[in-house]
C-alpha cells in the first residue's frame, strides 16, 4: 500500500539558522569581561544603556543567582556600575578554565549596551551584539605580545554559551596558552552563561587565526583582546586593556571606511581573511592577497577605504601613548571593530566613559561616516557639523569631532550614519568602541534548489524529506557557512484538502461508493505519468451520545448555557451545523457550601472562648474557613459584641425617647450615587462604626454620626465582597450603653 503525504504550505525549518541581521540593538544580550591588567588589580564594570523608550533593565548571572533590574528613560544614557561586593560574578583572572562569569542582559523594550572594564590605569570598552546576532562560527584576531615591560600582559580570549550543552570546537594557533599549543584542538562543554576564557604565556602571545565553531549551530558570544598590550609591540614600553566583542564569520563584509584617532602618528589596522585568494584593497591599491587564517597588518595616518574581494574581520587598534605625535601622553592601546559601509543606524544616543584615575583630564572624541551629500542632514546635539571630509572616491565623508566628557546625541534625517567614540586619559588608559547599528546580510541565501519526484522520499544530503514543502538547511561545519532553500514537489502523493461530511440517515454516497459507518475513507486516482492524486473523506454517521460526571459546589452548574441546579442524572444538547446533535448524559453532583455565622452578646464583665480556642473579652469578629476537595467552602464566622454595663451618669429625663438606627446592606463606590456606606440615627448622641473583613482584618472605624466609608483601605479599593460591621452607640436618655449592632454590607464593583 503506498503512504500518502499533505502538501505543505509553510515552510518547514529543518535546522535551527542565526537571524540575518547583524545587530547591537535588541532585547536580549549575553556578555562577559575578560581579565584586565593584573590579577590582583581591582576591576570595576560599568554599563552605559540606552533605548528609543522607557524600559525596564535586568542584568542576571544565571549560574551564580546575582541579579540587578534598573529602570532606562527613553533617550537617555543609563550608567550602571558593579558594586564591589558584585563584581565577583564577572571577574574571570585564570586560562583554559570554564567559570560562572557570564552575564545576561534582558530588557522590556530595544536598548543598546557598552561594556566597559576600568582598573586603576588600564581599561576598554566594546558595544554589545545582541543574542540574535550571534553565531556559530567565530575566528580570533589580537594584537601580538612580542615584548613587554609587564608580566601581566597575556593576549586572551572567552567564549559565552547562550544555551546547555553547547560543544565548542577550538583550533589553535599560534603561540598560545600552556594548556594548548598551535595545532591542538580541543572540545569544551558548556552550559548556558559559562565562560571558557583562554590566556597566553606572559608577555607573549598571539591567538589570532584561532578558529572556533559550535556542533549543531548553537550561538555563542566571543570576546578577544590582552589584559595589557603595547603597540607597536617591539618598542612602545606602555600598556593598556584591550576588549572587544568578536563577530561572526557569517556577518564579515567587505568595505570599511576607516579613520585615525588625532594624538597620534598612526592607527594600526589588521584584516584577517577565512577564505582563500582574498585580495585586500587599501584606497584603491591592492596591497596584498591573504589566504585562509591569514592576518595582513598595516597603519592609517589620515582617512582611508578598506576594501576586501572576499568577507573579511577588520580590527583597528591605537597604539601606546609614547608613541603619540606630539610626543605628549594622552591614552594607551584600545581596540575596536569598525563599522563596515552597511552597519548604520539614524540616532545613536551616548555618554563618555571615566579614563583617568591619576591624572587630570580627558580627550573625547567621535569618528562619523556619512554618505556624500547627506552630511548637512546630520546633527551632533542638535548641531550640524561642518568638520566632514570626503574618503576619497569612495562616496563617503568623514567627521571627526572633539567632544565634551557627559552624553550626546547623534541624528540623521539621511539614509543612516556609522560611528565609534573614544576617550584619552593623561598619562593613562584608552577606550574605543563603535556606536553600533544595524546591518542586513542576504548572502546568508546562497544556494536555492527546486526538486520534484513521483518516489515517497527525496534523499538530499544524506536527509530523507518524506513530505513536500520548502526548508531551509544550513552548514555550519568547519569549512563553511551557508543557507540551501530546498523546494520539494512530491508530484505522484499529492492528497487534496480532507473533506468533512456528516449524515442523520444511515448511510452516505461519495466518488460512487455508498458508506453506512463513521470513518475516514480513501480514494486514489492514479495518472497517465504514474503519480497518485489522492482524495480523502472524514465521515459521521447518525447522532452521538457520550456520557460524562461532573461535581461542583452549590447552588449550580452551567453547561453549554444549561443551568443545572440538583443532583441526579441530566441530558444535554450540543447541536451541530449539519443538524446532526451530540446527546450527553451528565452526572451531576453539588456538594454545598456551608456559613455559619455566629453572633454572641456579652457584658464587659465576662469574657467568651470560641470554636477557636481563643477567649475574647473585647467586640471581635473572627472567621475559620476550610474547602473540600471539590473547592466548596466551609466558613464559621464569629460577630462578638460587648457592652457596658456601666450606668449612664447623665439625667435618665427622657428615657422614653428611644435610638433608631437604619444601616444600609448594599453599596457601590465606583458608582456616582449609593457610593458611601453610612448609618442613619435618630436620638443618638454618639456613634462608633467598625469594618471588618471576613479574615477578621479591620479595614476601618469611623464615626457614625458625621462619617462614612468610602471602600478603600489606606487609599486603596477594597474587593467586592460582603464585609462585617459592629456599631457601638450612645443614647445621653437611656441608662446605660445598649447592645452593639452587627451586620454585613456587601460592596459591589
Amino acid at each position: 500500500m503506498k503512504k500518502f503525504f499533505v502538501l505543505l504550505a509553510m515552510a518547514t525549518l529543518i535546522s535551527s539558522i542565526s537571524a540575518q541581521e547583524l545587530s547591537t540593538q535588541g532585547t536580549d544580550f549575553w556578555m562577559t569581561f575578560l581579565g584586565n591588567s593584573a590579577d590582583n588589580d581591582v576591576d570595576v564594570y560599568y554599563f552605559n544603556i540606552t533605548g528609543p523608550r522607557n524600559c525596564t533593565v535586568t542584568l542576571t548571572n544565571p549560574n551564580t543567582s546575582w541579579s540587578h533590574t534598573l529602570n532606562v528613560l527613553g533617550h537617555q544614557v543609563t550608567t550602571y556600575q558593579v558594586a564591589s561586593t558584585d563584581a565577583s560574578n564577572m571577574f574571570h583572572s585564570g586560562s583554559c578554565t570554564t567559570v560562572n562569569t557570564g552575564i545576561h542582559i534582558t530588557a522590556t523594550d530595544s536598548i543598546e549596551v557598552t561594556a566597559y572594564n576600568h582598573t586603576t590605569a588600564s581599561s576598554d570598552a566594546t558595544q554589545l551584539l545582541t543574542t540574535q546576532s550571534l553565531g556559530s562560527e567565530y575566528i580570533i584576531q589580537n594584537y601580538p605580545l612580542i615584548s613587554s615591560r609587564s608580566n601581566d600582559s597575556h593576549t586572551e580570549f572567552s567564549i559565552v554559551a547562550v544555551e546547555n550543552n553547547t560543544q565548542v570546537e577550538i583550533d589553535f594557533t599560534g603561540t598560545t596558552s600552556s594548556t594548548y599549543q598551535s595545532g591542538d584542538h580541543a572540545t569544551i562543554s558548556l552550559q548556558s552563561g559559562q565562560v571558557f576564557q583562554v590566556k597566553s604565556p606572559a608577555t607573549t602571545g598571539d591567538f589570532t587565526g584561532t578558529h572556533i565553531t559550535t556542533t549543531d549551530c548553537k550561538p555563542i558570544a566571543v570576546f578577544a583582546g590582552t589584559t595589557m598590550g603595547s603597540i607597536p609591540s617591539s618598542t612602545a614600553n606602555s600598556n593598556d586593556h584591550m576588549y572587544q566583542e568578536c563577530i561572526p564569520t557569517i556577518y564579515w563584509d567587505t568595505m570599511w571606511i576607516l579613520s585615525p584617532c588625532p594624538w597620534r602618528n598612526y592607527d594600526y589596522v589588521r584584516v584577517t581573511s577565512k577564505d582563500d585568494s582574498c585580495a585586500v584593497y587599501v584606497d584603491g591599491v591592492l596591497s596584498t592577497t591573504l589566504n585562509s587564517l591569514q592576518t595582513y597588518e598595516f597603519t592609517i595616518t589620515d582617512i582611508t577605504t578598506l576594501k576586501t574581494s572576499k568577507p573579511a574581520e577588520v580590527f583597528q587598534y591605537l597604539d601606546s601613548r609614547h608613541q603619540s605625535a606630539q610626543g605628549s601622553d594622552w591614552g594607551d592601546p584600545a581596540m575596536f571593530a569598525p563599522n563596515s559601509v552597511n552597519m548604520t543606524q539614524k540616532r545613536a544616543d551616548f555618554s563618555t566613559f571615566y579614563t583617568h584615575s591619576r591624572s587630570v583630564s580627558s580627550k573625547y572624541y567621535v569618528n562619523i561616516v556619512v554618505p556624500n551629500g547627506e552630511t548637512n542632514l546630520l546633527q551632533l546635539d542638535g548641531t550640524t557639523l561642518t568638520s566632514f571630509q570626503p574618503a576619497g572616491a569612495s562616496g563617503y565623508s568623514v567627521a571627526r569631532q572633539s567632544i565634551t566628557s557627559g552624553s550626546h546625541t547623534i541624528t540623521t534625517a539621511g539614509s543612516g550614519f556609522s560611528a565609534h567614540t573614544y576617550g584619552l586619559g593623561e598619562d593613562w588608559e584608552a577606550y574605543i568602541h563603535t556606536l553600533g547599528g544595524t546591518s542586513i546580510h542576504s548572502n546568508l541565501f546562497r544556494d536555492t534548489i527546486d526538486t520534484v519526484s513521483c518516489n515517497s522520499t527525496i534523499i538530499y544530503n544524506g536527509t530523507n524529506f518524506a513530505v513536500p514543502g520548502t526548508y531551509e538547511i544550513r552548514s555550519c561545519d568547519s569549512d563553511s557557512i551557508s543557507l540551501t532553500i530546498l523546494n520539494i514537489s512530491l508530484v505522484g502523493i499529492i492528497e487534496n484538502p480532507t473533506e468533512y461530511e456528516s449524515s442523520c440517515s444511515d448511510h452516505f454516497d461519495w466518488r460512487g461508493n455508498t458508506y453506512t459507518q463513521s470513518g475516514t475513507y480513501y480514494d486514489t486516482i492514479h495518472s497517465v505519468v504514474g503519480c497518485d492524486s489522492i482524495y480523502s473523506l472524514s465521515l459521521r454517521i447518525g447522532q452521538t451520545e457520550s456520557h460524562i460526571s461532573i461535581e461542583a459546589c452549590q447552588p449550580y452548574v452551567s453547561i453549554n448555557d444549561t443551568i443545572i441546579t440538583s443532583d441526579g442524572i441530566h441530558d444535554v444538547v450540543y447541536p451541530s451545523a449539519d443538524g446532526c446533535d451530540t446527546l450527553i448524559h451528565i452526572n451531576v453532583t453539588l456538594h454545598p457550601d456551608y456559613d455559619t455565622l455566629y453572633i454572641v452578646d456579652i457584658n464587659d464583665t465576662e469574657n467568651y472562648t470560641w470554636i477557636n480556642g481563643v477567649t475574647y473579652d473585647q467586640s471581635s469578629y473572627a472567621e475559620i474557613y476550610n474547602r473540600n476537595q471539590y473547592g466548596c467552602d466551609s466558613i464559621q464566622r464569629l460577630a462578638l459584641s460587648v457592652h457596658c454595663t456601666t450606668p449612664d451618669p447623665e439625667d435618665p429625663s427622657n428615657v422614653n425617647m428611644p435610638s433608631n438606627i437604619w444601616v444600609p446592606n448594599i453599596f457601590t463606590p465606583d458608582l456616582e450615587t449609593n457610593k458611601y456606606f453610612s448609618v442613619t440615627s435618630e436620638n443618638v448622641d454618639k456613634m462608633t462604626v467598625s469594618i471588618y473583613r471576613r479574615w477578621g482584618e479591620r479595614v476601618c472605624t469611623f464615626d457614625g454620626l458625621t462619617g462614612h466609608w468610602d471602600g478603600t483601605r489606606n487609599g486603596i479599593k477594597c474587593p467586592q465582597e460582603a464585609y462585617v460591621y459592629i456599631i457601638h452607640y450612645h443614647n445621653k436618655n437611656e441608662k446605660g450603653n445598649p447592645k452593639p449592632i452587627v451586620g454585613t454590607v456587601t460592596l459591589v464593583r
